[in-house]
């Protein structure tokens, strides 16, 4: 693959990457916390964040997709100007019409050595909205939400 890219070919993959995934907010969104906590130990709280906030992996090849991707999504009952009240999540929207979002996520636990202990994201079953005729998404402008394209 790597003999068959041209620099503007590698550069287009890598935009999609990051996009598809949104690490550059994820990475962002750890490292403000990080600041805005100063926890005792960095790298522990910032492993610890990754285990438990990071998306779902894409969903199985076997279901026919339209497109897949993270996004923010707000908590229920969340107030969309509270950046806390955000989750990056794996989303996506069928062939037969349907958007999903991945509610799964790792649990994280402190072992009494102070060790972590991550289990693998637990299998719950996709939040599921049929999209039918006259069904629309909204998205909130700057000055509506703490996350970009919200």
């Amino acid at each position: 693959l790597a003999d068959q890219l041209t620099p503007r070919s590698a550069a287009q993959t890598l935009v999609g990457y990051q996009e598809n995934h949104q690490i550059e907010l994820f990475m962002q969104e750890m490292l403000s916390v990080v600041f805005a906590l100063l926890p005792e130990d960095p790298f522990e709280y910032m492993t610890y964040h990754l285990a438990s906030n990071r998306p779902a992996p894409p969903p199985p090849q076997d279901e026919p997709l339209c497109g897949s991707g993270a996004l923010w999504v707000m908590l229920p009952g969340g107030d969309p100007l509270c950046a806390e009240h955000w989750r990056l999540r794996r989303c996506w929207l069928s062939k037969e019409g349907t958007f999903c979002i991945s509610t799964s996520t790792a649990s994280v636990t402190k072992s009494d050595s102070g060790g972590l202990f991550i289990n693998p994201q637990e299998e719950a079953q996709p939040q599921q909205m049929p999209v039918e005729p006259g069904f629309t998404f909204r998205q909130l402008d700057e000055d509506e939400a703490a996350r970009p394209f919200a």
